[in-house]
């Protein structure tokens, strides 16, 4: 009689690794929008959820972003309208529905038009995929302004008060994690808007 092995079910951890391991090797991601009118490129939202459709898929994990707050911020006087968003950002097993991940990432988007809340919610979504599955864009197009020349302004700093927030919120060892993904070597290197994200980022 031939014996018939029971297939080993992946706990969620394990599936998120698969998807880390299948973004390392795809080695450096090419950054394919591109702001004709700014001309600067960037990894679109539609670049991500191509990858990321396909390696949750790969991988057994159910992905859903709901939002769970929104609020009206002070734009500036090129833009306006501001958003700030809290989505509740759930992973789930396939095999397992029981076994199930929540985290909540925020963003806060500007514009000049109804496209505020928009960027927000982008923002907040790539934030979370680049936080959790390190991927290394460098980029941040919903914000990002560059100059005359083309290139990307450099981001205003972070705030001392931001800074005393951080190391009083997170363990060294989380913040060292934080600016090792964001290719920081100090926290002295971040910026006012990575500041802010790090602050009002939610642990489970």
């Amino acid at each position: 009689m031939t014996e018939v092995k029971e297939e080993k079910v992946l706990n969620l951890q394990q599936r998120k690794s698969i998807v880390r391991k299948a973004l390392a090797e795809k080695g450096i991601l090419k950054r394919e929008g591109k702001n004709s009118f700014d001309k600067y490129s960037y990894f679109s939202e539609a670049q991500y959820k191509e990858l990321f459709t396909k390696f949750f898929s790969d991988a057994g994990i159910d992905f859903t972003a709901d939002e769970e707050l929104i609020e009206e911020i002070a734009g500036t006087e090129k833009m306006p309208f501001g958003r700030r968003i809290k989505l509740k950002i759930t992973l789930t097993n396939i095999d397992k529905p029981q076994e199930t991940e929540t985290v909540y990432s925020s963003g806060e988007g500007m514009d000049k038009g109804d496209k505020a809340l928009y960027k927000a919610k982008t923002g907040a979504l790539k934030y979370y995929l680049a936080d959790n599955f390190m991927v290394a864009t460098g980029d941040d197009p919903e914000t990002e302004t560059p100059d005359a020349e083309g290139k990307p302004k450099a981001e205003p700093l972070a705030t001392q008060k931001q800074i005393e927030l951080i190391i009083s919120k997170y363990t060294e060892e989380q913040i060292q994690a934080m600016l090792g993904r964001m290719n920081h070597k100090s926290i002295n290197e971040i910026t006012l808007k990575e500041a802010s994200r790090m602050i009002n980022r939610d642990r489970q």
